[in-house]
């Protein structure tokens, strides 16, 4: 919603591309982060067992679970690249005009807040949102292990590998599917 809010006064020239985008460098994010401790780790800086410990649940397909976690395929590291920047976000300064010209469209819509209020609540907003989704994927990775696990666990016979696992439901779903029309074609 943030974006959309700050695009939508680039739209009305009430700032412009360089604004939003001086902003948008001023959120911290995940990626950010993540991409300044990849450099920390290729310098040595950061030990390989700190940068797993902190990202081992991200996998290249965050719901596939055929695809291994960079906890259990240290070699996918080797196929990261990240923007070579440091990884920090860069300081916002809003000038008077900017200020001014915001707060004013926000007055004539009705709003009771200026230009300094909104920008802190998009800039707390995207970072949350940042922080969630980066929260949202170790507990879909782990799920992904753990009915991994299960069905190692249970020892099904076609459906060991986790390549099983993936099409073990529509494999599921078309037996049933089959079964149904059979007992209608009976009645």
């Amino acid at each position: 919603m943030g974006k959309i809010i700050l695009k939508s006064l680039v739209r009305r020239n009430v700032i412009d591309e360089n604004f939003y985008d001086n902003f948008m460098n001023s959120v911290s994010t995940v990626a950010k982060e993540m991409s300044k401790d990849f450099m920390l780790l290729g310098s040595g800086a950061m030990k390989h067992d700190d940068f797993i410990k902190k990202y081992y649940h991200l996998r290249p397909g965050s719901y596939d679970i055929t695809s291994p976690r960079y906890e259990s395929n240290p070699g996918l590291l080797k196929t990261l690249s990240f923007d070579l920047h440091d990884g920090h976000s860069g300081s916002f300064i809003m000038d008077n005009d900017a200020y001014g010209r915001i707060t004013k469209v926000l007055k004539q819509e009705g709003l009771k807040f200026d230009a300094m209020q909104l920008l802190e609540f998009i800039k707390s907003a995207l970072e949350a949102r940042e922080l969630s989704k980066f929260q949202f994927t170790k507990n879909l990775s782990d799920a992904l292990e753990l009915i991994a696990l299960a069905g190692e666990e249970m020892g099904a016979q076609r459906n060991k590998s986790r390549q099983g696992k993936a099409y073990q439901e529509m494999e599921r779903h078309n037996h049933f599917k089959k079964k149904g029309k059979r007992a209608k074609q009976q009645n």
